[in-house]
């Protein structure tokens, strides 16, 4: 359900994602729901079923497993197009021996997208990694609203505006391996925990590394980065971190104390002026840039809160959404 409803809200793929919603519903269950995208939800859910088989035998296609469920589990006509097409370009072979996957990326080369279907794809992965956890659901869009409403201020160009958007925007995504247990936890995390949640750096930067450009990469993976070179995971001091990046840094702790989270209530504004004063004395956040956003706190807090608004009714509908479907599906 949730990848029908990030494909609808945050993708321009939004008229196909219904063959998503489907994919997991076997063939003979088809009478019972309405939808214009069975055909290419019956062909997921049988090369989903492959490649599952596949993994659990170590790259042995299980034949037998796919003929019997044709007409149950399996479209009858899809099964027999597929061991033609195995017989005919020998697809178990090539996906085993890495061919298709070089044929991938040469397709991918190819493709064109303009700048909204790239935002768009990026935003869902880096959202998506926020709608696991109902306490960080806002938490990035959040960060991405301060960041740039400090870049503003600081009179940055459209185009450097932009790189300070995408590096906020994923500055999270390595929290997608970190366990819900961890990122939930209901109060300060033991050292060994600490230690897990703090590899999301690590990863966010196996994510992103010549996926996107490394300026943009190192404001996404430096935001744990401290002046005084005690932050994390490189140990990085002033002299190493772009301003940029202290602008991340700084709107990701702005973001994380004026959001409640399942260990802590919101901070209020004195609160969190005084936090960010501390941390600048400390010489751990830009002196400059903690005093030029206490210096304008109230209009830079309303102008991200209202950056913020368009995405969080998208989170409110998908939410809604969620909940229709979920009981008309578990009817089926």
């Amino acid at each position: 359900i949730y990848g029908y409803l990030f494909l609808k809200y945050l993708s321009p793929l939004k008229e196909r994602a219904e063959a998503i919603l489907f994919h997991h519903l076997n063939y003979d269950r088809y009478d019972k729901v309405e939808t214009d995208f069975k055909d290419i939800a019956l062909m997921i859910k049988l090369t989903d079923r492959v490649d599952i088989s596949m993994q659990g035998r170590g790259g042995v296609f299980d034949l037998e497993e796919i003929t019997e469920g044709a007409g149950s589990r399996f479209a009858p006509e899809y099964v027999e197009l597929f061991l033609k097409a195995n017989a005919k370009y020998q697809i178990i072979e090539h996906l085993n021996s890495g061919v298709y996957e070089q044929e991938i990326e040469t397709i991918q080369k190819k493709l064109v997208l303009s700048p909204a279907d790239i935002d768009l794809y990026l935003q869902m992965l880096a959202y998506s990694i926020d709608f696991r956890s109902e306490y960080t659901v806002s938490h990035t869009v959040t960060t991405v609203g301060i960041s740039v409403e400090i870049a503003r201020l600081l009179n940055y160009s459209a185009e450097d505006k932009k790189r300070i958007y995408y590096g906020a925007l994923l500055h999270d995504v390595g929290k997608i391996a970190i366990p819900l247990e961890i990122l939930e936890y209901p109060g300060k995390l033991s050292p060994q925990a600490m230690k897990i949640m703090k590899t999301h750096v690590q990863i966010s930067e196996d994510i992103l590394r010549g996926a996107v450009a490394d300026d943009i990469c190192e404001i996404a993976v430096r935001h744990h980065e401290k002046l005084d070179g005690s932050g994390y995971h490189r140990g990085l001091a002033a002299a190493e971190l772009t301003e940029g990046q202290r602008i991340v840094a700084i709107a990701d702790v702005l973001s994380a104390l004026r959001q409640r989270r399942s260990y802590k209530e919101a901070f209020p504004k004195e609160k969190i002026i005084e936090v960010l004063k501390e941390q600048s004395e400390k010489g751990k956040l830009c002196p400059a840039i903690c005093n030029l956003v206490i210096g304008h706190y109230d209009a830079v807090m309303a102008n991200a809160d209202s950056s913020c608004e368009a995405f969080l009714s998208v989170y409110d509908n998908l939410m809604l959404e969620y909940e229709r479907i979920y009981n008309l599906v578990s009817k089926l």
